[in-house]
């Protein structure tokens, strides 16, 4: 079991690098420092932030002005990274860089106008798990361990049950499977697998989630050209 503390540190200085990366491709728009501190000092900023927006509070500013001046960005490429872990075990590295993304994201809400009821922790938890999150294990129970962990931690602190929605469906997220072995695939009907797994996500009944679920493995299944099911991740995920 990896100590929390290495997981904090390894998802946040992951996550410093992507950002880096994403916002700065084609020229320098922005200091890595200033992501460091959007990261690492954000959430304890945000509220701060919160309050000079409403001229509550005398405040001193935290965060550099560059995180306000390139909020949509930032919120842009927080909301598009996509994570997988290889490896997934319990969940902790997945569970760990969902927690830095939305602990990123809401210290970008002070920044934001419009559409503010999107932006709550249990929606990006749950954008963080539909769009952004993957695993792989060979151990199947460590696979169900994981997929329990994200569903915990998606409404473990949420106190207004009107927006919750059933849990997702996760069996295409994380997945069993030996994460070595690569081989070629047919590209053919990606599409079609991708728009199948989206419906599966968020589908809450039972007959209709098994015939999707179904449909799904068969695709995967004519898309492999391997004898032996393994992992290809053009398949098995929709990245």
């Amino acid at each position: 079991y990896t100590p929390r503390e290495i997981v904090h540190y390894m998802c946040q200085e992951s996550l410093i690098n992507y950002l880096d990366t994403a916002l700065n491709r084609s020229s320098r728009i922005m200091q890595r420092s200033a992501i460091e501190s959007l990261i690492r000092e954000g959430e304890q900023a945000a509220h701060y932030e919160a309050a000079r927006k409403d001229g509550t509070v005398s405040y001193s500013r935290r965060l550099p002005e560059a995180i306000e001046a390139h909020a949509p960005a930032l919120d842009y490429a927080l909301g598009a990274i996509t994570v997988c872990d290889p490896a997934i075990g319990s969940g902790a590295f997945p569970v760990g860089m969902m927690t830095e993304i939305v602990r990123a994201r809401a210290a970008l809400t002070p920044y934001f106008k419009d559409d503010l009821t999107e932006r709550t922790s249990y929606h990006f938890k749950r954008h963080a798990i539909q769009n952004c999150l993957y695993g792989v294990d060979i151990d199947r129970g460590a696979v169900e361990i994981a997929k329990l962990r994200l569903w915990l931690s998606l409404v473990v602190d949420e106190q207004d049950v009107i927006v919750i929605k059933p849990l997702p469906n996760l069996d295409f997220k994380i997945v069993v499977g030996n994460s070595l072995i690569g081989f070629p695939f047919h590209s053919h009907g990606l599409t079609e697998i991708e728009h199948l797994k989206l419906q599966y996500f968020d589908e809450p009944e039972h007959s209709r989630k098994a015939k999707l679920k179904k449909q799904i493995e068969k695709q995967i299944e004519a898309a492999l050209v391997a004898s032996e099911r393994a992992l290809g991740y053009p398949v098995d995920f929709d990245f």
